[in-house]
């Protein structure tokens, strides 16, 4: 079998994409994998409602990558442009989802993240097995200029992580034992002392900045915990 059939495959299955997609797609698809992972669980959506805004959470997503980051003429700050959509998105479902299931903040920077993480995956082979395609000519700008400043998505298996990676030196003090979904936060900016997703991203930023990259940790520590709880 041909190495991009099997990538093609792989690339599918896991997006709906192949080597041959356009950038649009990409970010489209990307968008709606990582919704999945963001909101399975902990969002319940009015069923009349659910396709609409799903489809407009992803059309922002979308707009605000191509349009914001990937825009070779800008160069925005990525703590505020993340703080900004996160918000957008939170603005999308309000009053929308169920009390004890509602789209919060901690949601919105699971889908953001999450985003993120697989068009940084998709990059890393795309630049191998077509670097000529608009998908790597689009995202070259994102990887070189804001990549070392994406954040963890942070979930259940993330804290876990953190908790073993900082045994043993401090107690993080701010999650204590809340759910990620449950974290929340109205400011658009980054202003680590409003809010629990803040001072983590902020602390974990800190922890590992001599190691790697934080989103970077992030996939070793997801595999780590995966294997855990096998």
């Amino acid at each position: 079998m041909e190495s991009k059939t099997a990538i093609n495959f792989l690339l599918y299955s896991l997006a709906g994409v192949t080597l041959e997609s356009d950038k649009k797609t990409i970010v489209e698809r990307a968008s709606k994998r990582a919704f999945r992972d963001a909101s399975s669980h902990v969002l319940s959506i009015k069923e009349d409602m659910k396709e609409e805004l799903i489809d407009e959470g992803i059309t922002t997503l979308r707009d605000s990558i191509i349009e914001g980051l990937g825009d070779s003429g800008k160069d925005e700050n990525y703590d505020k442009w993340h703080g900004k959509l996160c918000t957008e998105l939170k603005n999308i479902y309000k009053d929308k989802t169920a009390d004890e299931r509602k789209f919060t903040y901690g949601i919105a920077q699971k889908w953001v993240n999450m985003t993120m993480k697989y068009l940084t995956v998709f990059y890393c082979v795309f630049i191998q097995e077509n670097p000529v395609s608009d998908f790597c000519q689009f995202y070259r700008v994102i990887a070189e200029r804001y990549e070392k400043y994406f954040h963890a998505p942070v979930d259940r298996n993330i804290l876990k992580e953190v908790k073993k990676e900082i045994r043993g030196e401090k107690e993080y003090l701010k999650t204590k034992n809340s759910a990620w979904s449950k974290w929340d936060a109205d400011e658009e900016e980054w202003k680590n002392e409003k809010d629990i997703y803040h001072i983590f991203e902020g602390e974990l930023k800190e922890l590992i900045k001599e190691k790697e990259s934080l989103l970077e940790w992030e996939m070793t520590a997801w595999i780590s915990a995966q294997e855990t709880e096998k």
